[in-house]
């Protein structure tokens, strides 16, 4: 899926005033409203990100890298934003330190936790303290075509943070999105800047409706996505972020490489040479992972782990899972045409190895 950071744009910004105040439009008219007190009172909850990224070969360096909102889903201090934006795809390196700031001015530090890059979801917990002002994701409201909607940004000023407000669009979805995302993303009429992606989408009655992501269609030209927005909704981060917080992304094992699932070509090569139905493919290899100090190539498909036939990269994880760290392994391999044998070590996945 791809997924860029929006630009930022002439937005619909909405000043707070006091409980039942006023909001300003984009033309500068001003109107009461009854959403504002729904929505202040979530402030204190949403948060601004900045993520800081190792400079590489360094072990003590760090270089300021993205910034997002994000926000509280539990008061022990996990709080989700959005992790497209802390990856450095060319080398596959992700940020390390994260500083947050509160709604009330103060600055703390946080890691990362766990992730899930299809749904550009990361879960960041913060390093100490409790007792965080956590927003419900699980009401899972009703969400009409037309209806008003708000996005909250971390980024405070005057007291208080800016809200962005749009509707939802009418289109069907299906024929919105081309790649696989028919069904799930909530798309708005709603422009925001890079740093509002992270925080919450929430309806007049300040129900949170989903997290804000920096998507852009395959294919769709920068006219067309002016002026839009989409949004994960509630239930399907709830869904993955109870198996994700269970589930601590960089406390599993890894062997120094990223996969991906095997192409139509590449199954029917593993059919021919092992009569075995599926395998994963090597995608990446970390310059200062365990991988590169061995022979494995990108394009390798994996077929076997010591005796345990790999078929799928969920089969890739449970068996790494079963394997004690600082193990050596033998890896069966298909290169080139042939069948292979190669040394690999099952490491913990340091937190700088994006998935």
């Amino acid at each position: 899926m791809a997924m860029t950071q929006l630009r930022r744009k002439a937005c619909f910004f909405i000043v707070l005033l006091a409980p039942g105040g006023i909001l300003a439009g984009p033309s500068g008219d001003a109107r009461e409203t009854v959403v504002e007190p729904a929505i202040r009172q979530l402030m204190p909850s949403v948060v601004a990100i900045t993520g800081y990224m190792r400079t590489a070969g360094t072990e003590n360096e760090y270089r300021k890298y993205g910034e997002s909102s994000g926000f509280f889903v539990n008061k022990e201090g996990f709080l989700l934003t959005v992790y497209s934006v802390y990856v450095e795809l060319e080398n596959r390196m992700l940020c390390e330190k994260f500083e947050v700031e509160l709604f009330g001015g103060q600055v703390l530090n946080a890691r990362i936790f766990s992730v899930d890059p299809a749904l550009d979801l990361a879960i960041l917990k913060m390093v100490e303290g409790s007792g965080y002002p956590a927003l419900d994701i699980s009401s899972f409201p009703e969400i009409a075509a037309g209806e008003q909607v708000w996005a909250i940004a971390g980024e405070k000023t005057d007291n208080t943070l800016p809200v962005f407000s749009g509707r939802v669009k009418a289109e069907e979805k299906t024929s919105m999105y081309g790649d696989g995302l028919g069904d799930l993303l909530i798309n708005t009429y709603l422009e925001l800047p890079a740093h509002a992606c992270g925080g919450p989408l929430v309806n007049r009655e300040g129900e949170v409706l989903g997290m804000n992501i920096p998507y852009t269609h395959q294919g769709e030209s920068s006219e067309e996505a002016a002026g839009e927005a989409h949004t994960v909704p509630a239930r399907e981060i709830t869904t993955i972020y109870r198996v994700l917080s269970a589930n601590p992304t960089f406390e599993q094992n890894c062997l120094g490489f990223s996969i991906r699932v095997i192409n139509l070509p590449e199954m029917a090569l593993v059919r021919q040479i092992l009569q075995q139905r599926g395998g994963v493919a090597v995608d990446f290899i970390w310059s200062e992972g365990p991988a590169a100090k061995t022979g494995i190539r990108n394009g390798d498909i994996l077929v076997k782990v010591n005796d345990s036939p790999i078929l799928t990269p969920t089969h890739f994880k449970g068996t790494l899972f079963e394997i004690a760290s600082h193990t050596s392994v033998q890896l069966a391999i298909i290169r080139d045409g042939a069948l292979v044998t190669e040394t690999g070590r099952v490491e913990k996945r340091p937190l700088w190895a994006a998935p």
